[in-house]
């Protein structure tokens, strides 16, 4: 016997999906989160943090193996770079000498070799002139958006 004081299970999913609906039309109007992309499944991907995912993930590889084994500043510079450039953050040559988790010489060597390749620019920093600042080119921005878009996190 059903209680008169009960809604009715029709009802209940008539108002949870009304509710739902609303919901689903609140966080639509909102937009994408900062920094992120829709992937392929429709969920959103905040870039800089599938990025940061790589970048500790290759730190845990050097934790499991012998040191150097995987030795790649490049690509470590590279990454960070492209995290800072999405979340438009200036970097200073200390900073990226820090993020390739190397001695400072190696890291150096590398900021002039990708330099060398036209992937980074080397910029004084108007704020201090004591500092300069390292950024992706718009070729090495470029070839970094095509990577993502390879790989699958995407910018677009």
């Amino acid at each position: 016997m059903r209680n008169s004081q009960l809604p009715a299970l029709e009802e209940v999913e008539k108002l949870t999906s009304q509710i739902l609906k609303v919901v689903a039309e609140s966080l639509a109007a909102l937009g994408p989160p900062a920094n992120s992309v829709r992937a392929s499944d429709g969920m959103f991907v905040n870039v800089p943090d599938a990025l940061r995912q790589v970048i500790k993930r290759r730190r845990a590889r050097e934790i499991c193996f012998s040191a150097g084994l995987f030795a790649d500043p490049a690509w470590d510079i590279l990454l960070d770079l492209t995290i800072a450039r999405i979340e438009r953050r200036d970097l200073s040559v200390t900073d990226v000498c820090i993020a390739a988790a190397v001695p400072q010489t190696t890291a150096l060597r590398w900021i002039g070799t990708l330099e060398r390749q036209g992937l980074v620019d080397r910029i004084p920093d108007p704020r201090d002139s004591r500092r300069v600042i390292v950024r992706l080119s718009a070729e090495g921005w470029s070839r970094m958006e095509r990577y993502l878009a390879m790989t699958g996190i995407g910018l677009t």
